[in-house]
Formats: structure tokens, C-alpha cells, sequence
């Protein structure tokens, strides 16, 4: 008996010990840290408690959230029969940075595993009513009333960042494990916050509409949702949710009206629409099995995904939508049918699978083609193809033929691992006749191979080997650095390809080595010739909308070394009208810029006047530079044409020509005209090329007339005296050139002549002349006329001193003839009289 009242004193005193530690405000002030410390751990914010009062049956408690949640409870309990009775006041102005406006009241009784609760107040900025009980840790009850939830709010105490904005309605009546609910949002809106963060990128005013039916039977939540945006509408009939195992089964249908309004999101253009329904179950956070039907690009796509296995039956989808879903032209349309067939879709790895699609019907659309390779394609082409593909361990095998009139066996073969992008293809073929594709009539076949690898998506190695055009093209790709070859090559077969066409014919050679393949960077050396060539007089009318020569043969080299992306170059043109003897510099490809010099010499610039539209008859040898950025043209040249020495500069559309000690009579054998004057000349010339206007000022040195035609009819009418002999120190020839008419006045002075110009004029298009000269010899004056062309001059003279003398000795004659007869002398000079006023 004492040792068991020793046992009992014991447990009694330890029972003491344990209220003192637990209950007593010691024991309250020692478990109050280890109390905060774990309540912080638990919600990853800071747990303050204010009050902290825990007694044997009793509590009374204030804690601080983040600093700002208030949480207090007060009320009593039992540790023996688990029951308890407490009121709560949950109070807070803001909550991790956001305003919350939390004011919440309420009561809770029962026990741990079977108690009721009830609160009222305002929860982000919409009034709140609950009543709820709990058994078994599960809602057995719920009455829910809050009808204008601030979503910001929400996602600030959910996400701790304001994702959404807008207003939430949840109501919700739920007794037994059985009753309704209803979610509604007429206005959510995604806010730049999320967008940043999630990097999307949505329209302006862009909002979301949501409603969801929610009905609870048992262990089972069944829902009907649907959102609606502008984007797209989205919506689930029947979707449902088992508490006991955590599986969800749902239909689902999405409606995509305009593909191009996603851009913003999925950072790609499409363009079309398109429309998903199918149905899928969700275990264990793995997708079991997926239904869908797709309709959108002229077919349907039937897909199910059952055990990580997906098998997809493809119905007539039309290739043009498709392109046009890729923000492509539709350069061709045709059916596209197949199957395909993939497992392990959850591990790139092991991925496996095979897909078979036929395109049929298919047609190159000939507008389209031409529009993108400058062809001139008169109709579409047809075209069908067979493509197979099969993947395995993560890299996927392909093999396509395509066929068509013009295309035969055109064959792709190759792999492509998904992990890296590496890639291998081989692509062969036989086209029977390019001209059939571009819509020329030449008739050039070429058979084409070609070995292409990639990594990473970028081309790392090729080998293309063509044969067509009447000889081979080879390029070979390794690593970064390119070598390519073109032997033998008819200019006028590849020509013919282009909208152009065959503007000349020749053989074109040419090879290119490169470091690298990025123009930003671009070094390394080429060379191209054109041999035997022949310039297409037809085609080159056409182009130069001129009359071209007939058979003008040609040849050109052109060797340009490229240093950071700027060509250095070398190069010549030989040929029957002109030759360029050194056209040498640099062009940048990056600014699109050219510096360079030129020597160029024609033996007779009348090869030219197709071009110029004025036949000269001289040789002009000329150099010079010229330079050229963003299409803005500057040169300069140096020339001795006319045995002169003329600078010629060329800026911004205006032309400015100086001209020394220029031979007068080149100058008018050059225009064909005949050379009347002998004599030099110092001459500026300015011509505005874009307004056709211009003006020119020309002084006369030591110049005399020569022995022409109209020299030997100005001596005759002055009785046989020289003028050629007449020196003219100095004259002057000012003229304005407006369109195809020049005007101009002239002067010149001898010691014993002067010759005078006045609104004279010269038609180049038309050749015609009005030259009107007004000159003078000694005491006698002489009119001329200059008029008809250039190619047939015509002369009319007239002289006031020689018209005087001749009346003067008519009358002589009379007075002679009728001496001593005074009456009939007199009518004969009335007569002459006469006669003169009629002219």
C-alpha cells in the first residue's frame, strides 16, 4: 500500500508539472515561439501571435499574418472528449501588398471530426454569408453566399500576385453530400503582370466570360463550364470529378474563329479557323485517354490518345488552307489523306511511330508560282505525292515522292532527330522540262541530287550536283564555308526562265568560294565569265524599249574577293559597240553601297544612238568614278573627246560638264553636220536629267569658217571674195535646252565681219532647224535662213547692200537703153517697181 501511494504522489505531481508547463502562462510564454516557428514553416509567411492564452478548457488567441491578417479566436474546449465552442474574428485592411478588406465573424461547434461553422462579413469587397458542417474532415454541409468577390484580391491571397481582375460570383447549397453551386464572371480580365510573366502578349480590352454549373452527388462533382472571349469559346457539358480516387472525365469543345488573333499569344501567324470536340480522362494526373474530331482546313483530323499511344485518321485537309494557316501563300493545293500512329508521346526518347499521307489531286498555282520566282507560268501544274514517315528513338525517317508532268520521281529521303534538331536529307529527281515550269519555251531538263545535313536546325554540310542548262551546277557545303561551281552554263536557257527573258546568249562559268554563309559576315573570293556571247536584239528592244543591233557580240569577267561582307571587285566588258577596260572597286553589301573606277572607250558613239537618241559620229574614250548609296548616283568622268579635255561630274540627278579647247569642227562632224567651221572652244554644260533641263555657254577661240557649200554661196553673192579667210577671236554661244528643243544666240567678231544668232532653234527628236544669221562683211550685209534638218539643211540669203546695188544698175540699163526717150524710160521703172512690191 505505501508504494502505491508513493506511485499515485507521482503521477500526481507530474500531472501538476504538465498543467504548469502546458496551461499555466509559463507554459504558454515556452510554447508560444515553437508555435509561430512551425505556423511560419507551414504557410511560408511570418505567424505572430499576439495573445497567446491556452488554458485547461480554455482559450484566447490573437495571431498576425504577414502583419497583416488578424486572426483572433476565443472560446473553451475539451481535451478528453475532443468538443469544442469558440467564436472567431478574422480582421484585414490588405494583404501581401493588396487591398482585401477582410472583416469576417463567426461561431464554431462540435467536435474535431464533426462540428459546425457559421461566419458573416465582407471578403474582397463583396459581402459573405457561410454556414457549413464538417465530418469525417469532409463537407458534409455548405451555404454559400458571396456575390461580388474581387478576383484581384483572390489571386493576391492565391498567387500572390494580381494575375486577374474582375468580379466573382459564388453561391453554393450543398446538404448531405448533395446539392449545387454556381461560378459566374461577366468581365475577367488578364492583366500585363501575367502577360509579362507568362509571355503572352494579349489585344487591348481583351476579357473573359465565365460560367459553371457545379452539382454534387455523393463522392461525384459534376460541371458545366463555358468561357467566352474573342479569341475563342470555350466549354465542357460534362465534366466530372470523383473525391475518392481523384479521377476527371470531361467533354470539351473549343471554336476558333480567327486563327490570326492568336499570333499575340502562341507568337506565330495563322490564319483560318478551327474547331476541336473530344473527350478525355484525367487519373492519378496523367491524361488516360483522349477523343477528338478537328474540323478545319477543308477536312477533319480524327485523333485518339489511349495509353500514352495516339493515332490520328486524316480526311481531305486541303494543302492551300494549310499554307495559308501558316501565314504562307497558296502556292498549291491538293487533298491530304493518311494515318498516323505514335507511342511514348511523354518521352521524346522513346517516342515511336509511323504516319503515311497522300497528297492527290494536287495543283501548283500558276499565278502564285510566278508572282514568287518571277516565271511566267501560262497554267497550274499537276502533282501528286506519297510521303512515309516513322519515328524511333527519337528521330524521325522520311521518304517522299512527288510526281507531275513536268517532275518525275522527285524523291526526299532523310532523318531528323527531335531532341537536337539534327537533320539528313537526300533529295533526287529528273524535271523533264524547266520551261514548262517557268513558262518559257525553252526546252531544258535537269536532273537534280542533292545531300543536305543540319544541326540544330542550321545547314552544316550539302553536296548539290545539277545538271541542266546545257551544263552542271556543284556546290558543296562544309561547315560554315561554301564552294560552288557553274560550268558550261547556256545564259540563254536560264534566262528564259525569268520574266525577261533570253537577252543574250553565251557560256557561263563561274566559281564561288565562301568562308561562311551570313551576309552580316561575309568573306571569301569568286569569279564569273560569260564567253561567246550574244546579245538577243528582240529581247533587248524590248527591255531598253530601243532598237537594238542585230548580232552585237560580247564578253565579260567579273572577280570580286568579299572582306566582311564587302566585295572587292575586278572587272571588263568587251564588245562590238563598247568596251569597258577596267570597271574596279568595292560594294558593300550591308549599306547596299558601290565605289568605284571605270575606263571605258567607244570607237563611235553613233553604235550608241539607239540609247542616246542622237547619232555621234565620234570615238569616246573615258574615265572616271562612281559611287552609289541607297540608290543615290554619284560619278565623275574625265574624257578627250573632240580633242578636248572635259570633266564631266554627275550628282544628284544634275549633270555638270566642263569643256576646254574643244575642236569645233569634231564637235559638228560628231552631229553630222557639215563641218562649216574650223576653230576651238571652251564649253560648261548643266543638265538636270530628272526635269530634262539645262543650259550651256560655249566661248569660240581662234575660229574661222571653212570651205563649204554655203561659204562658196555667201562668196559668190559678195563678188567673190573669201570669207573663210575671216578670223573670229572671240564668240560667244549661249543656248537652254528645255525637253527635245534647243535654244540658243550666238555673236562672233572679225576684223572686218560679224556674225549674229537670235532665238535660234534645234528639234533632236525631230532634227528640225530654224537658225536665223545675221551677218555682216565689210559695207555689205547677209541674211540666211537656216532651215529643213540636220541630215538636209536648207539655205535662203538676203542682203539689203546687194538688193540696193542691183536696182541701182538696173536702172542704169533702162536710163541706157531708152536715151532721149524720158517717157518710156519712166514706165519701165514704174514697171520694176511694181514687180519688187510683189515680193
Amino acid at each position: 500500500m505505501k508504494f502505491l501511494a508513493w506511485v499515485c504522489g507521482i503521477l500526481l505531481v507530474l500531472v501538476v508539472a504538465l498543467y504548469c508547463v502546458l496551461f499555466s502562462s509559463f507554459g504558454n510564454s515556452v510554447l508560444k515561439p515553437f508555435v509561430e516557428k512551425i505556423a511560419s514553416e507551414k504557410i511560408g509567411m511570418e505567424f505572430r501571435l499576439e495573445k497567446f492564452e491556452l488554458g485547461f478548457s480554455s482559450f484566447d488567441i490573437l495571431a498576425i499574418i504577414n502583419g497583416e491578417l488578424g486572426v483572433e479566436s476565443k472560446g473553451k474546449y475539451s481535451l478528453f472528449s475532443s468538443q469544442f465552442d469558440l467564436n472567431y474574428n478574422t480582421q484585414a485592411k490588405s494583404f501581401n501588398g493588396m487591398q482585401i478588406d477582410l472583416s469576417l465573424k463567426g461561431e464554431a461547434l462540435g467536435s474535431f471530426d464533426n462540428f459546425v461553422a457559421n461566419g458573416s462579413g465582407s471578403l474582397a469587397g463583396s459581402s459573405i454569408r457561410f454556414a457549413s458542417r464538417i465530418k469525417d474532415y469532409a463537407p458534409l454541409e455548405l451555404k454559400l453566399d458571396a456575390k461580388a468577390l474581387d478576383l484581384a484580391a483572390l489571386s493576391m491571397i492565391a498567387l500572390k500576385k494580381a494575375y486577374i481582375t474582375g468580379k466573382l460570383s459564388a453561391v453554393a447549397d450543398i446538404a448531405g453530400q448533395e446539392g449545387t453551386a454556381k461560378l459566374n464572371s461577366a468581365k475577367i480580365i488578364i492583366t500585363k503582370e501575367a502577360q509579362n510573366d507568362f509571355g503572352i502578349s494579349l489585344p487591348a480590352n481583351f476579357a473573359l466570360s465565365l460560367n459553371s454549373d457545379i452539382k454534387l452527388l455523393g463522392k461525384q462533382v459534376a460541371a458545366t463550364t463555358r468561357v467566352k472571349s474573342a479569341l475563342a469559346n470555350l466549354s465542357a457539358k460534362n465534366t466530372s470529378y470523383n473525391f475518392e480516387n481523384g479521377e476527371i472525365t470531361s467533354d470539351f469543345n473549343v471554336d476558333i474563329a480567327n486563327l490570326a488573333a492568336l499570333e499575340p499569344i502562341i507568337k506565330q501567324k495563322l490564319n483560318g479557323s478551327i474547331k476541336v470536340a473530344g473527350n478525355t480522362k484525367i487519373a492519378n494526373g496523367t491524361m488516360e485517354f483522349l477523343d477528338a474530331k478537328i474540323n478545319g482546313l477543308g477536312g477533319e483530323i480524327l485523333a485518339s490518345l489511349k495509353d500514352n499511344e495516339l493515332n490520328a485518321n486524316i480526311k481531305n485537309l486541303k494543302l492551300a488552307q494549310a499554307l495559308s494557316l501558316a501565314g504562307l501563300a497558296p502556292l498549291a493545293n491538293s487533298d491530304i489523306s493518311g494515318t498516323a500512329k505514335i507511342t511514348n508521346l511523354s518521352d521524346t526518347k522513346k517516342i515511336k511511330g509511323s504516319a503515311n499521307l497522300t497528297l492527290s489531286s494536287g495543283v501548283l498555282n500558276h499565278k502564285q508560282m510566278n508572282a514568287l520566282l518571277g516565271s511566267d507560268l501560262s497554267s497550274d501544274v499537276s502533282f501528286n505525292a506519297q510521303n512515309k514517315l516513322e519515328i524511333a528513338s527519337g528521330t524521325l525517317n522520311f521518304n517522299s515522292v512527288l510526281n507531275s508532268p513536268v517532275i518525275e520521281n522527285l524523291g526526299a529521303k532523310g532523318s531528323y532527330t527531335l531532341a537536337n534538331g539534327d537533320a539528313k536529307i537526300d533529295l533526287a529527281g529528273k524535271i523533264a522540262d524547266l520551261g514548262a515550269i517557268f513558262g518559257s519555251g525553252a526546252k531544258s531538263p535537269a536532273n537534280i541530287k542533292a545531300n543536305v545535313g543540319l544541326k540544330a536546325g542550321e545547314l552544316r554540310d550539302a553536296d548539290i550536283d545539277i545538271k541542266g542548262f546545257g551544263g552542271e551546277i556543284i556546290a558543296k557545303v562544309k561547315g560554315k564555308a561554301l564552294n560552288a561551281n557553274i560550268k558550261n552554263i547556256k545564259a540563254e536557257q536560264v534566262l528564259a526562265m525569268t520574266t525577261f527573258g533570253s537577252l543574250f546568249n553565251g557560256e557561263v562559268n563561274a566559281e564561288l568560294s565562301l568562308d561562311g554563309l551570313k551576309l552580316e559576315n561575309l568573306n571569301g573570293r569568286g569569279e564569273l565569265s560569260v564567253k561567246n556571247g550574244v546579245f538577243n536584239a528582240a529581247a533587248m528592244s524590248k527591255l531598253l524599249e530601243a532598237e537594238f543591233p542585230e548580232n552585237v557580240k560580247f564578253s565579260l569577267n567579273f572577280k570580286p574577293t568579299f572582306t566582311n561582307s564587302v566585295a572587292y571587285f575586278s572587272s571588263n566588258f568587251a564588245s562590238d559597240i563598247a568596251n569597258i577596260s577596267k570597271f574596279d572597286g568595292s560594294y558593300n553589301l550591308q549599306k547596299n553601297a558601290l565605289d568605284a573606277a571605270y575606263s571605258a572607250n567607244v570607237s563611235d558613239l553613233s553604235k550608241l544612238s539607239f540609247l542616246t537618241g542622237v547619232a555621234l559620229y565620234s570615238p569616246l574614250n573615258v574615265s572616271g568614278k562612281i559611287a552609289s548609296t541607297n540608290q543615290a548616283i554619284n560619278a565623275s568622268a574625265n574624257s578627250d573627246i573632240f580633242g578636248s579635255n572635259t570633266d564631266i561630274t554627275f550628282k544628284s540627278g544634275v549633270l555638270n560638264a566642263n569643256m576646254k579647247n574643244a575642236k569645233i569642227e569634231q564637235i559638228l562632224k560628231a552631229l553630222g553636220y557639215e563641218q562649216f567651221y574650223i576653230g576651238t572652244t571652251n564649253m560648261t554644260f548643266d543638265y538636270n536629267t530628272a526635269s530634262k533641263l539645262g543650259e550651256f555657254n560655249a566661248n569660240i577661240l581662234n575660229a574661222h569658217l571653212a570651205k563649204t557649200g554655203l561659204t562658196e554661196l555667201i562668196s559668190s553673192v559678195l563678188g567673190g571674195r573669201d570669207i573663210t579667210t575671216e578670223v573670229y577671236e572671240n564668240g560667244v554661244v549661249k543656248g537652254i535646252i528645255k525637253g527635245d528643243i534647243i535654244t540658243f544666240d550666238a555673236n562672233m567678231h572679225s576684223k572686218r565681219s560679224d556674225i549674229n544668232v537670235k532665238q535660234a532653234s534645234i528639234n533632236t527628236k525631230s532634227k528640225a532647224l530654224n537658225i536665223p544669221v545675221s551677218a555682216n562683211y565689210e559695207k555689205t550685209d547677209i541674211g540666211i535662213d537656216i532651215t529643213g534638218t540636220t541630215d538636209a539643211p536648207k539655205y535662203a540669203l538676203s542682203s539689203q547692200y546687194l538688193q540696193q546695188k542691183a536696182e541701182q544698175g538696173v536702172e542704169k540699163l533702162i536710163d541706157k537703153a531708152f536715151k532721149g526717150n524720158d517717157e518710156k524710160a519712166d514706165k519701165a521703172k514704174d514697171i520694176l517697181n511694181n514687180l519688187k512690191k510683189l515680193f
